[in-house]
């Protein structure tokens, strides 16, 4: 094992450049770690509670959508160090490095494909990961001033094109990249905002004291502006006058459950064929749930006449602006995409604070954020795998094993085997292709049939 006191290879003169722009900061594998063993949390611990700082049993919820939103803007500091981090890369320095992300996205949405195959009730956000590393791609050689602007208005005005584009797309034939763009989970649309933060974050220096400490305070700032702003938009826009739509969940025991549309299952079960939905448009989800809805939709009255659409079935009385209100997470609402990014800064630099004073104390996180990829699909595997036996436990109970075991398994590793199988697989294929390719491009340069060689 590598000694405590050592020199930073980020600052020692006998490093290359290129080593100097990958080396590891303990800080970010440390945020990494936390980011897994949340989303361990969102699909492990199962709780009906709110999230109340008084109330320590309902403390797990932090993780609920802002554990994925910290691994994006991680995955947009991972794109900066690739590209070289304070120092951007520039000409045949910068292709390569565009290429290696893209090998590496390519590998991400395989692998989120197979991970969807084992039928895990996990959502998998590979996929959307790679859509978000090669929509970022263009933005590598951008400052860190401009990408924070450009974010900052994004986070405004890409909720309310996706507002829009959902309206648009529930008329139209569904596809992959809709569903990741638009309709799914983790909508690109509003992601996109994360991982430029992630970039602009990336391109600073990171060790130095005054930059962490900023860091901090913005994301404190954003995250009391964006949580507060969403907490007072929540009562205005979540009330009783709501459409009374239901969702209605048929279980295998010919049970079900129902939810007025604006959110909060009920407590009470009640048997299927007691849930009145006569007068109303149930559609089929496929996974033995319906949404039930008035006629026209949510906004529609109800009686037989549903507004007027056009040819695609599209009308503008489907885009309901009380939907940019709150900050819930997966609402994809400005005040949660503030608010949630800004806790992501905040935990960034705490980790980047704690990690060079006590790093003994968090290598197991720290090498579990450093195998986090692997890390990741182990965990939707065993879902998969183990789904029904777990049930049997409390959710709590069953993600105390999981983040002990991960924890465990990623130390030994790491002390034992380094870089994480995965981890080793994405950094191997992507420098092979972009070194390929680069190596094509200089023979064809040299190539005595080159006529730029006279």
């Amino acid at each position: 094992m590598q000694s405590a006191v050592q020199t930073d290879p980020a600052r020692s003169p006998a490093v290359s450049p290129a080593s100097r722009s990958t080396a590891r900061i303990t800080g970010l594998d440390v945020a990494r770690g936390l980011a897994v063993l949340g989303m361990f949390a969102a699909h492990l611990a199962f709780t009906s509670e709110s999230l109340n700082l008084f109330n320590p049993s309902s403390w797990l919820e932090v993780a609920h959508g802002r554990s994925s939103i910290l691994f994006a803007v991680l995955a947009g500091v991972s794109m900066a160090i690739l590209s070289g981090r304070t120092r951007v890369y520039e000409g045949a320095e910068l292709v390569r490095c565009r290429i290696r992300i893209f090998v590496r996205a390519a590998w991400l949405f395989a692998l989120g494909s197979i991970l969807d195959t084992f039928g895990s009730s996990v959502a998998v956000i590979l996929e959307y990961y790679a859509v978000l590393f090669v929509l970022a791609l263009p933005f590598l050689s951008w400052r860190p001033r401009r990408l924070f602007i450009v974010a900052g208005v994004l986070a405004v005005v890409m909720p309310v094109l996706h507002l829009v584009a959902s309206a648009w797309l529930q008329y139209q034939s569904g596809s992959t990249l809709g569903d990741i763009l638009v309709a799914g989970t983790y909508p690109a649309l509003i992601w996109i905002v994360f991982p430029l933060v992630g970039i602009g974050v990336g391109r600073l220096d990171l060790t130095a004291a005054r930059v962490r400490a900023l860091l901090l305070a913005a994301g404190v700032m954003l995250a009391v502006v964006g949580y507060g702003l969403g907490a007072a938009t929540t009562e205005s826009f979540d009330g009783d006058d709501m459409p009374d739509g239901v969702e209605v969940t048929d279980g295998a025991d010919g049970a079900g459950e129902f939810d007025d549309i604006d959110g909060g299952f009920d407590d009470d079960r009640v048997p299927g064929d007691q849930i009145d939905v006569s007068g109303m448009e149930c559609f089929d989800y496929g996974d033995g749930t319906y949404y039930c809805e008035p006629p026209g939709g949510p906004s529609g009255d109800w009686d037989d006449d549903g507004p007027d659409y056009d040819d695609d079935g599209f009308s503008w009385s489907d885009v309901d602006l009380r939907a940019l209100g709150g900050a819930a997470p997966h609402s994809g609402t400005p005040f949660e995409v503030v608010g949630s990014a800004g806790v992501a800064l905040g935990v960034i630099a705490l980790c980047l604070m704690v990690a060079d004073r006590v790093r003994w104390l968090v290598f197991p996180l720290a090498a579990t954020g450093a195998m986090a990829l692997t890390a990741y699909c182990g965990h939707v595997v065993a879902i998969a795998l183990l789904e029904e036996s777990l049930w049997d436990m409390s959710g709590n109970q069953v993600y105390l094993w999981f983040v002990l075991v991960t924890l465990a398994v990623a130390s030994l590793w790491r002390l034992t085997l380094g870089r994480g199988p995965l981890e080793r697989l994405l950094t191997w294929s992507s420098r092979r292709v972009a070194g390929d390719v680069s190596d094509r491009a200089a023979a064809a340069t040299d190539s005595p049939t080159n006529p730029s060689r006279s």
